[in-house]
């Protein structure tokens, strides 16, 4: 049955059609669609939708058959990294560095596969501007087994010469010069440069430098491909070109092109923002902020880590080929770009409002006040009718993304910039009427022609610090004066990541002024996003943390030594750098372990298992086993297993191990042997990763049994464990696992072994992790070429739902809730229609909407039950163990308490902490807020002794906020002194007093009412006291 199946599988193709379908022709015959009527544009989006999930489907099929070597490629001839494919319509390629033949200006194939992350996110950018004659390809980004495959639907024609298809914008071959279409630049510049904020800038014709071009031409030379007289001669041409530069909007390595079916065709965008400076290194123009913070913490110990020579694996300059598609977050382009104008607007509104009082005192005696009045108030119109129009002077990329929270994060980063950069003057009879009107939205057309040349001045020109590249000088120098300039403006961007969003955002988790700190990797992920932060800087979080860690310590230590008298309120929370960590070792264990199985040409992915559970075991143990040691464990397992009848604890015999291979290749193969590595090879390798990736010395994980961190914490290993399953789509048996003892990971020439804690079949299977260009967020989701795992909801293309769902927020914010519950619900319905199923973060939204509505509404029971359908789509489209799942069970249980229904409620807030312990570990900084909440509940209910235990649990929590150990320790003296107990009653009154006084001082109230209950409980113990030792001696006469 099963080589039928196998027989009989196209691996996507559809043959009951006739034909392979045409990916290409029907999305964007489904994007030309009408849009005149609401009916119209829902049939739209459903019809590209459809043919985008199909797409996808197909793509994942046809995955499946290159790597089980099924289907042919087209190059049979080439090196097999070299393949590529064609497959029902879809072109396959690895994500691998081609070497000199296409034009790009890195090299290598770490960032080859950057690179394709990065198109595919820029298609996603475009593909949610839906702009009206600019076409894009269907992209999906796989990774499997190391291996990184981009999956494109076919430009018409290009596949069938040179005579199909027409060049318009940029170049193909390496040493050719660019070619620009003034028709395609015009609406590349309307759409990339007014929506994306790209600036059009002129480039070298021949943008490729003299030495990469003698390179190029060399190779060719020696390839064939062209004899030394014509390689000589091209070259002497185009470093002749009379046009010496070309202007250009968007990345100099983009292509334009026209296909066959006469439609344009934008390929290979790797960015739509500048070149991150703090990523370039000093000596090409950087800002040098790494180098710095190297020197400074070469010859200190900050962090306590226990080994020695911190920095031999943080590298001393960041030149490497990967940072060449290290670029800025649009998100922090848009937020500066806002920062820039409500200054500009600011001080135009300022320069208005003071010639207006001017003018009032000049013509005061020659005009009639009232009209005088009007004209002011005109004027003043106007301009705030320029100031209200920044808000939408470049289209949101941001897809689904509430406006609200976008505003709020720009906000945020406005104000800390006008705080610490530009303060404006005479701003006390203003600052009222801009922090009312500045923000508001209108449409662009309001603008004057200063002001839009204003904002067109702002746009980032994306062709910065290029390796590879011809400098502009001698060829324009203007335009070598503006590329200074835009480099400087890049620069700036840099450094206000570094020296003011990086300790913004430190603070904010310090202060807890913010949102709920995040509960995992992936929360993280998304946060640092939202402020304008790439994943890059976890490694300088880190080390602000942890120096922020140092400073508590520091003044502990001193109030112990009397040196202070007073301690701050709040503390570092210990688990924002164990979250840290634990994301930036799972993103590097992801990289080395993609290594292992691509080494020796994939020899480690024909049997992934033995690979993948002895680096797992390495992974989260704490040293490895000597022989006598093994012996022992499976002497003693086989000893509990014979006491049971499964004997499930046994290790796996040799033939189990033998049904572990990918295809048939036995121990008597002459296959390149799997090379085994000692937990120490391992965690060389990841402690490289993480000096290299994000130049970060571990201070947590792996650290020697003396060091000061590894006594006073237990490393969090089953978080760890989670994020790098989730990293790489290994999916393992559930089974208890021995996380944090010592481990067995070696083997034998080609014999599988069982290695310890994790063994070979406790590997169940390995996901492919996609990422899709029209995926309604971003980054990698595991899916399964099986169908066992949904596929990530796809972005809705259709404004409508969009603008609906920001309406119903908008009257929610004014507290207009019954045009805020019919809006959410609409919106709910829109997007229904066009997925025609509920399981869809859009809806998800919606549904969260409508039950806080609800709530705040007194409709309790239909809040609970849609928080309870917004429960159930988080689980089903994210996980069970999601952040989004553990603010839907809070809400709910928040909900159900409020109602009545305690006992449900106290379900959802005990599956809270689980979740909370599970992603985050013990010391997650919510922890003890939820112990107390559920001990104050059950105390007002007066169950005393349930409030007991929780009220001792919150305190064995770690807490940021001494108040609230204050509350807990106070709340725990109430209690046992109701079921008089009043020696502990006494204790936890007396360390809530000490902390009163260090805190608040003490005079404060809290202190004063702390020291009369101190009193209270001191007279009540000593009578209790005195009266068992009345009763003691009664008893012994």
């Amino acid at each position: 049955a099963k080589s039928e199946e196998y027989r009989a599988d196209t691996y996507g193709i559809d043959i009951r059609n006739g034909a392979a379908r045409d990916w290409n022709e029907e999305l964007q015959s489904a994007r030309e669609m009408p849009v005149s009527t609401l009916q119209e544009r829902i049939d739209r989006a459903r019809m590209v939708y459809k043919v985008l999930q199909d797409f996808f489907d197909a793509s994942l099929r046809g995955a499946n058959g290159i790597f089980a070597g099924l289907i042919s490629p087209m190059n049979p001839n080439e090196p097999m990294r070299s393949h590529v494919y064609l497959h029902n319509n879809i072109f396959f390629s690895r994500a691998v560095d081609a070497g000199l033949d296409t034009y790009k200006i890195s090299s290598g194939d770490n960032a080859a596969r950057k690179s394709a992350s990065r198109d595919a996110s820029c298609m996603s950018a475009l593909h949610k501007l839906d702009i009206k004659g600019l076409h894009t390809l269907a992209t999906i980004v796989l990774d499997y087994m190391g291996v990184r495959l981009v999956c494109q639907s076919i430009v018409p024609g290009i596949l069938h010469g040179e005579k199909t298809h027409t060049l318009l914008y940029g170049a193909v071959e390496a040493g050719t010069s660019l070619v620009s279409n003034d028709e395609m630049h015009k609406q590349l510049e309307e759409s990339l440069g007014v929506g994306l904020m790209v600036a059009s800038r002129k480039v070298p014709t021949m943008p490729v430098s003299g030495d990469r071009l003698e390179v190029i031409m060399k190779t060719k030379e020696k390839t064939g491909y062209l004899s030394p007289q014509t390689a000589k001669k091209e070259e002497s041409d185009d470093l002749k070109d009379p046009q010496n530069t070309t202007l250009m909007c968007g990345p100099i390595e983009a292509k334009g092109i026209k296909g066959s079916d006469q439609r344009k065709y934008l390929l290979d965008l790797t960015r739509f923002t500048p070149r991150d400076a703090n990523w370039v290194p000093l000596s090409e123009g950087g800002t040098g902020n790494w180098e710095k913070a190297f020197e400074e913490i070469k010859y200190s110990s900050v962090g306590g880590s226990g080994k020695k020579n911190n920095e031999n694996y943080v590298p001393p300059l960041v030149a490497d080929e990967e940072w060449t598609m290290a670029v800025l977050r649009p998100e922090l382009i848009t937020a500066l770009t806002h920062v820039k104008m409500s200054e500009y607007m600011e001080s135009k509104l300022v320069k208005k409002e003071q010639n207006s009082v001017v003018k009032s005192n000049e013509e005061k005696d020659h005009e009639p006040e009232p009209m005088l009045d009007a004209k002011t108030a005109a004027d003043d119109k106007d301009i705030i009718e320029h100031k209200n129009s920044t808000a939408s002077s470049e289209k949101s990329v941001e897809g689904d993304v509430p406006v609200d929270k976008s505003r709020k994060t720009n906000d945020k980063i406005a104000e800390k910039d006008k705080g610490t950069e530009l303060p404006t003057p005479n701003q006390s009879t203003i600052d009222d009427l801009i922090a009312s009107k500045i923000w508001k939205t209108t449409d662009e057309k309001t603008l004057q022609d200063e002001d839009k040349e204003y904002l067109k001045s702002l746009r980032y020109n994306i062709n910065v610090f290029l390796p590879y590249t011809r400098s502009l000088e001698g060829l324009d120098d203007e335009a070598h004066a503006q590329h200074k300039n835009d480099e400087g403006r890049a620069l700036e961007a840099a450094n206000y990541i570094w020296h003011e969003l990086l300790p913004l955002l430190t603070k904010t988790m310090k202060d807890n002024s913010g949102h709920q700190m995040p509960v995992d990797g992936i929360a993280v992920t998304e946060l640092l996003h939202s402020r304008g932060i790439n994943c890059r800087y976890l490694g300088r979080l880190a080390t602000l943390a942890g120096a922020e860690e140092a400073k508590d310590l520091a003044a502990q230590k001193d109030v112990q030594e009397g040196k202070l008298s007073k301690l701050p309120r709040r503390v570092m929370p210990l688990c924002w750098l164990e979250i840290l960590e634990c994301e930036i070792v799972a993103r590097a264990a992801k990289h080395v372990l993609d290594s292992y199985l691509t080494e020796n040409c994939g020899a480690a992915a024909l049997r992934p298992a033995q690979t993948i559970a002895a680096f797992l075991s390495a992974l989260l143990s704490t040293g490895e086993e000597s022989a006598s040691e093994t012996e022992a464990r499976i002497s003693k397992q086989e000893k509990a297993a014979n006491g049971r009848m499964n004997g499930s604890n046994l290790e796996p015999d040799d033939e189990e191990l033998a049904k572990l291979t990918i295809s048939n290749v036995g121990g008597g193969s002459n296959f390149s042997p799997i090379t085994f590595r000692s937990r120490g090879e391992v965690w060389e390798a990841i402690e490289k990763e993480v000096g290299r990736r994000f130049r970060y010395t571990l201070t947590l994980y792996n650290q020697c049994d003396n060091s000061p961190k590894s006594n006073e914490r237990s490393v969090l290993y089953m978080p760890l464990l989670r994020r790098v399953c989730q990293r790489t789509g290994i999916r393992l048996a559930a089974k208890k696992i021995e996380l944090g003892v010592k481990c067995l990971c070696g083997g034998s020439g080609n014999e599988i072994t069982a290695s310890y804690p994790i063994s070979p079949i406790d590997i169940v299977d390995v996901l492919p992790m996609v990422k899709h260009a029209a995926a309604y967020g971003e980054g990698f989701v595991p899916c399964s070429f099986t169908g066992t795992v949904a596929a990530p909801p796809l972005h809705v293309l259709l404004p409508d739902a969009k603008a609906t769902i920001e309406a119903a927020h908008m009257h929610w914010h004014e507290k207009s809730l019954p045009n805020a519950l019919e809006l959410a619900q609409e919106a709910a319905s829109l997007y229904q229609r066009v997925v025609d199923t509920p399981l869809h973060a859009g809806v998800g939204r919606c549904l969260d909407l409508t039950a806080v509505v609800l709530f705040q509404a007194q409709e309790l029971d239909m809040a609970a039950a849609n928080a309870s359908r917004a429960l159930a789509v988080a689980v089903q489209l994210f996980g069970f163990d999601s952040s989004e799942a553990v603010t839907a069970h809070s809400t709910l249980a928040h909900i159900l308490i409020s109602s009545g229904n305690v006992a449900s409620g106290f379900k959802h807030l005990r599956a809270v902490v689980y979740l909370m312990e599970l992603m985050s570990g013990p010391r997650y900084v919510e922890l003890s807020n939820i112990y107390h909440k559920l001990g104050t509940m059950y105390h007002e209910i007066g169950n005393g002794i349930n409030a007991l235990r929780f009220y001792q649990a919150a305190s064995t929590k770690c807490c940021f906020d001494r108040l609230i150990e204050c509350m807990i320790s106070k709340s725990t003296a109430l209690v046992l002194g109701a079921m008089g107990q009043f020696k502990p009653a006494l204790d936890n009154e007396k360390r809530a007093y000490g902390l009163y006084r260090l805190v608040l001082g003490d005079e404060h109230e809290l202190t004063k009412n702390s020291g009369i209950n101190l009193q209270h409980f001191t007279k009540l113990a000593v009578e209790q006291g005195s009266r068992r030792m009345v009763e003691e001696k009664k008893l012994l006469e």
